[in-house]
């Protein structure tokens, strides 16, 4: 089966959402910043991943990665580097994101993110919280991806 990686746009809005329903994940501001995400699909069109990020001023915050299961981790490195060419392509200085999941930690360091202490990232950031939800504040890793040297 063939795949293909492309931009979200507009048009993509009510099968994004139909996707993210599977496994209840909402985003409320979609609308304003679904081109930044990229979507991977199959060759008859069925959504098979999403990944995107939210811009707040310079840098970049992933957000919404959503998986079929029959994706194999080469077609989640292909979908990462489309993410991170569009980021970079918008002129942001830094992708963040937030994990639970230890297990993905390696992948993330194959992409050149690097681990980071919460209090290391941006204020904006800090204040969306989204990066602690209840207890899972000692089990989360936050990662740094730098796209220009710091001066």
């Amino acid at each position: 089966m063939e795949k293909i990686v492309r931009l979200a746009s507009k048009c993509d809005l009510d099968s994004v959402l139909s996707f993210w329903a599977k496994v209840d994940i909402y985003v409320d501001d979609i609308e304003s910043c679904i081109d930044n995400f990229v979507l991977m699909e199959d060759d008859k069109q069925q959504l098979l991943a999403t990944v995107g990020f939210q811009s707040i001023q310079e840098n970049g915050l992933l957000r919404s990665l959503v998986i079929a299961p029959s994706l194999t981790e080469r077609d989640i490195f292909v979908l990462f580097q489309a993410v991170m060419a569009l980021a970079k392509e918008k002129g942001m200085q830094r992708l963040y994101l937030v994990t639970n999941k230890a297990v993905s930690i390696p992948f993330f360091k194959l992409l050149n993110f690097r681990e980071i202490e919460y209090n290391e990232l941006p204020a904006a950031m800090r204040e969306l919280n989204l990066m602690i939800v209840g207890e899972q504040e000692t089990s989360i890793c936050v990662m740094e991806h730098t796209f220009i040297e710091s001066n």
